[in-house]
């Protein structure tokens, strides 16, 4: 698994959130399951900033950003 795509910080609340198309999910899975997703500090700020995010949000984020 090595490092290909720079994830933008809507690519990834569209992915977690699961608001792609059936074939963008789908893509967006092969994606993941293939290349370790890297996020910039920037991406990791704004998401953690979402102001509407609750806690279960902010728990699947953490998560994510374990994988990254």
């Amino acid at each position: 698994m090595g490092l290909k795509y720079l994830w933008d910080t809507n690519a990834v609340i569209y992915y977690l959130q699961k608001s792609f198309t059936e074939d963008g999910q789908e893509l967006m899975n092969g994606i993941i399951n293939s290349h370790q997703p890297a996020i910039s500090s920037i991406t990791e700020i704004e998401l953690l900033s979402w102001r509407t995010a609750n806690d279960n949000d902010i728990s699947i984020l953490n998560s994510f950003f374990q994988t990254a």
